[in-house]
């Protein structure tokens, strides 16, 4: 995209729309076809359709009509100007004079940097050479450049660094005493680039977010980056865990139901979900911190509390103040509710190291007695049956001790197996692995405890029939609802077996579907 000068032309692209646009992308090309919408903003200003704000979205559009499987493998996604305001407001403050955003795209993240400092501070940051931006793409980066353009003039937009190619080659190099803002690509490679580092990220992970996690937090003095969520206990992400181990900060994750960050039409895809459904992740790095990262839960929000839950001052609060670090034995980040942080650790110190894996049966030839059926797709809770579901996705689990049945089964049927699940994964697939790792209190139960499991499962199980519900999602899918009473009940019972003196409705926190007002009345 050549260089644009203002000039009092005629507004060539007054009365744009979006069929207009598609169409000059398929017949000129998307390139040229930039160069004429930023050739109008600089000389004729922002209109209704062609406003900074929808250039992200539009960009988006085009790259999809152009090659949709070109605009999947670069993994070009765009940041909601919500969550650009929020990002900014966390980098701000954080140390580093020099600005730069990775992977910037059309702009939406350095804009909201620059709007958020106000216009005498970017003006000067910008004039002094301050701010560097970085993408592969050399259209989107003519794009930005041509928005600070406008928005701050000539001068400001020509001492702009642009950085045009591959962000991982060996070449390519963040400035010193940097700040990093970045909402990196969110695709897989199969093979990595000749002049990369080949680092154990690069070589074992082989998805370009986390190579450029990790190679942002390590040259930077400070970063905040938009990403999945998958790193925080994926078990192929611990490479990248251990380099952020060297590091400290916090790391706010998000669920996508009800609501969702990447919210809106995701263009672009090859099958019918049209939604940006990723559960995302901000992760705050600065130099000068604790090494070690404070997580939040997976927070669930509707969209009414949205733009409520994105201030700082909000997400903080999800926080613990306990920091976590990386270890062989702790492999994973937890993401635990602060006021639940107290009964998880005095769960696992009851445990002693025992975990679900002592009670079962392994391989293919596990006799099929007393057996466990399980949903092994969770939502808002976990459910147990004593009889296989009709449904096609549920794990099947056989138990070497029968009375280790009725304990298992009152504990898929409490919060506890639940909430673990969303504290270590919390996706879509309860996976047998995760399960199994479960801390058990069996070896601690007395002769009291028992009849109560045992009493409990025989009246759940002889209840079942009237709580099952079907849903049509790939045929018919079977589960059963239990009403909270018996929740509620085991909750209790295990808070006491821990010897804790508890409300069991604090556990409310991990089935609701609200972030910011907990229901402790009404069924998740």
């Amino acid at each position: 995209m050549t260089s644009i000068a203002a000039d009092k032309r005629p507004a060539e692209l007054a009365g744009y729309n979006l069929s207009r646009y598609l169409h000059d992308v398929e017949a000129d090309g998307l390139a040229a076809t930039w160069e004429r919408i930023c050739r109008h903003l600089i000389c004729h200003g922002e209109n209704k359709f062609l406003c900074l704000r929808n250039f992200c979205r539009l960009y988006e559009e085009g790259l999809a009509l152009r090659d949709k499987g070109q605009k999947k493998r670069s993994g070009q996604y765009c940041t909601p100007d919500d969550v650009a305001e929020l990002m900014a407001q966390e980098l701000l403050p954080l140390p580093g004079t020099n600005l730069c955003d990775v992977a910037c795209g059309t702009g939406r993240l350095i804009l909201g940097c620059l709007e958020q400092m106000g216009e005498e501070k970017a003006r000067a940051l910008l004039t002094e050479g301050r701010v560097w931006l970085y993408d592969f793409d050399e259209t989107a980066l003519a794009i930005c450049r041509s928005a600070i353009r406008y928005r701050y003039g000539d001068a400001c937009a020509e001492a702009v660094h642009t950085v045009a190619g591959d962000f991982l080659s060996r070449r390519v190099a963040l400035p010193d005493d940097c700040k990093v803002i970045a909402n990196p690509p969110y695709a897989k490679y199969s093979a990595l680039g000749k002049d990369w580092t080949r680092t154990n990220v690069q070589r074992k992970i082989r998805e370009y977010y986390t190579a450029f996690m990790e190679k942002i937090v390590s040259r930077s003095r400070s970063s905040v980056i938009l990403t999945p969520y998958s790193f925080i206990s994926g078990n192929r992400f611990y490479p990248l865990r251990k380099v952020l181990d060297r590091f400290g900060g916090a790391i706010y994750s998000f669920d996508n139901v009800p609501s969702m960050i990447f919210h809106g039409p995701k263009h672009g895809v090859f099958n019918s979900n049209v939604n940006n459904s990723v559960r995302a992740a901000i992760t705050v790095t600065a130099e000068g911190e604790k090494r070690g990262y404070r997580v939040s839960p997976l927070i669930r929000f509707k969209n009414a509390e949205r733009a409520e839950l994105l201030k700082c001052e909000a997400l903080e609060a999800f926080l613990p103040k306990s920091r976590q670090r990386i270890t062989v034995k702790e492999p994973m980040y937890r993401k635990c509710f602060p006021a639940l942080e107290g009964l998880y650790s005095r769960w696992l110190q009851r445990a002693e190291g025992h975990t679900f894996s002592e009670l079962l049966f392994t391989g293919r030839k596990a006799p099929r007695r007393w057996e466990l059926f399980m949903p092994n797709t969770c939502r808002y809770y976990t459910a147990a049956s004593l009889s296989r579901l009709s449904r096609t996705g549920q794990v099947a689990l056989s138990f070497k001790d029968p009375g280790a049945l009725p304990y298992a089964y009152c504990l898929f049927n409490s919060s506890f197996a639940y909430w673990y699940w969303r504290m270590f994964d919390g996706g879509i697939i309860y996976q047998r692995r995760l399960l199994r790792r479960l801390p058990s209190l069996y070896h601690r139960l007395t002769d009291d405890d028992r009849r109560f499991f045992a009493e409990t499962t025989e009246e759940m199980a002889a209840a079942a029939e009237r709580f099952k519900i079907t849903k049509k999602n790939v045929g018919l899918q079977e589960s059963i609802r239990f009403p909270r009473r018996y929740r509620d009940r085991i909750n209790a019972r295990i808070i006491a077996i821990l010897g804790l003196d508890l409300d069991c409705r604090l556990l409310d926190l991990v089935h609701s579907n609200m972030a910011l007002k907990i229901s402790v009345t009404g069924e998740p």
